[in-house]
């Protein structure tokens, strides 16, 4: 009996080693892999994965299998992720061939860092892909490190019935949504996660300055009932009337739209205040099967990948289970009536001097430490916040009171030198403590000033 249990055991040890190879997704001998990582819904990974699969094995003969990185999270834990992987491999690989979504600006970022390989386009692609949209880049025309794969409007979702029941109007604008008749019934996720929001709160800052604009997005967040996980919760709890109003991605808001009507629902694009950002697409710097993540990207930039973005699913060349709902970047797709839900396209070419021009560059700057500056000022201080507003509110919103509410701990011109410096996580911790402190005793004397003269 001895002898046996010392086999036995390595008997035990060797199933335990191949287990997770038997575990893994089968692969035949001549397979290939390919590794995205992506804060695309799973509609959209299901239909570019399958359609990719197909059309590599018909161009190569090989099969290749496309497998989705679960690192849990929003855009800006995945963009931490890969910081960290780097990291850990001293600036060799992240371990990851594509980054697919995401926002132009978290792109840049990462470009800017080191982190994403350049990949020339052919021209017979590039020369179809819209170059700029309102004096925005779409891609990285100087490095080829990024490509916009399609594009997404920021707006209002509301719940019409809601409003009507609260008595307040539709919103027409960003500032709409700190009406303090609307204290609790805001949607909003987490900016320091979602990247849409965070872009969102950005549009915000530029588009009214850096000062207002902070006060706006302060008294938002004082109606705000909790911060979620990100734009397709918010989503749900408008169309649900668990919320009026939130901020949310364009192609969020069509699905629900199309299936209550304009009746219920109403989603605004405020008018000189948003914009069509690009939603890009990136080979990551020492990626493990590189010639199969610039197959990838090219397809997704070719027509058959715009196509699955526009087309109605089970139309010809469209996606076969989900509608996606994206506008795609290929101009000339939009001329050609393909069927498809959307309606209108993204206006294409220079800036409009009528409309916002937003600055992705300064955006992709600060991203990190305006996150952190978010977080002091709103998240982390929420509960004192809205106590604030609230009596800010019972006192008939005094300007000055309101005006000190959405003061910032820090001016723009500060923010942005600190951000160009690059500050090392023990001072970005030391800051965020600094701004959480002097936030919550602000918020403190706001409330007591409001009460005193409240009781007057």
């Amino acid at each position: 009996m001895r002898k046996v249990l010392p086999v036995l055991f390595a008997v035990f040890l060797a199933i335990l080693a191949i287990v997770p190879f038997l575990m893994r997704p089968d692969r035949r001998a001549g397979d290939v892999a390919l590794v995205i990582l992506s804060p695309h819904w799973d509609g959209i990974k299901e239909e570019f994965g399958r359609a990719f699969e197909r059309r590599y094995c018909e161009k190569t003969g090989r099969r290749v299998r496309v497998e989705w990185l679960d690192v849990g999270g929003g855009t800006g834990d995945m963009k931490r992720y890969i910081e960290s992987q780097f990291a850990a491999s001293r600036g060799r690989t992240s371990g990851v061939d594509v980054f697919f979504g995401g926002g132009a600006d978290t792109h840049m970022e990462l470009a800017s860092a080191g982190y994403l390989e350049p990949v020339d386009l052919p021209e017979e692609i590039l020369s179809r892909i819209a170059s700029e949209t309102n004096g925005i880049p779409v891609y990285d025309a100087r490095d080829g490190k990024w490509y916009g794969a399609c594009l997404s409007g920021f707006g209002i979702l509301y719940n019409k019935v809601v409003l009507a029941r609260l008595g307040v109007p539709e919103p027409r604008t960003w500032a709409d949504l700190a009406d303090p008749r609307l204290r609790t019934w805001i949607g909003c996720g987490d900016p320091t996660s979602s990247g849409a929001i965070h872009v969102c709160f950005e549009i915000i800052l530029q588009g009214y300055g850096f000062e207002k604009g902070f006060g706006i997005l302060t008294r938002i967040a004082g109606n705000v009932r909790a911060f979620n996980e990100g734009g397709s919760a918010v989503t749900r709890d408008v169309n649900m009337g668990q919320v009026a109003c939130g901020m949310v991605i364009d192609f969020l808001a069509l699905p629900p739209l199309r299936t209550r009507g304009g009746e219920h629902l109403g989603f605004v694009i405020p008018k000189g205040l948003s914009v069509y950002s690009a939603d890009p697409i990136a080979v990551l710097k020492g990626a493990p099967h590189y010639e199969t993540a610039v197959a990838f990207l090219e397809f997704v930039m070719g027509e058959e990948g715009q196509r699955l973005w526009y087309q109605k699913r089970g139309t010809p060349g469209g996606p076969e289970r989900f509608d996606l709902e994206r506008f795609p970047v290929m101009p000339d797709l939009y001329d050609r009536g393909l069927p498809t839900n959307l309606s209108g396209k993204p206006p294409f070419g220079p800036a409009d001097p009528a409309v916002l021009r937003y600055d992705p560059v300064l955006s992709g700057k600060r991203w990190r430490l305006l996150n952190d500056l978010l977080r002091a000022t709103i998240l982390d201080s929420h509960r004192e916040l809205q106590e604030a507003w609230t009596a800010v509110a019972a006192a008939g919103v005094p300007d000055d009171l309101a005006g000190e509410l959405g003061k910032p701990p820090v001016n723009e011109r500060e923010l942005s030198r600190l951000a160009a410096g690059r500050p090392a996580p023990d001072l970005r911790a030391r800051l965020r403590a600094e701004w959480t402190a002097a936030s919550k005793a602000k918020y403190a004397g706001v409330r007591m000033e409001a009460e005193r003269r409240s009781r007057k």
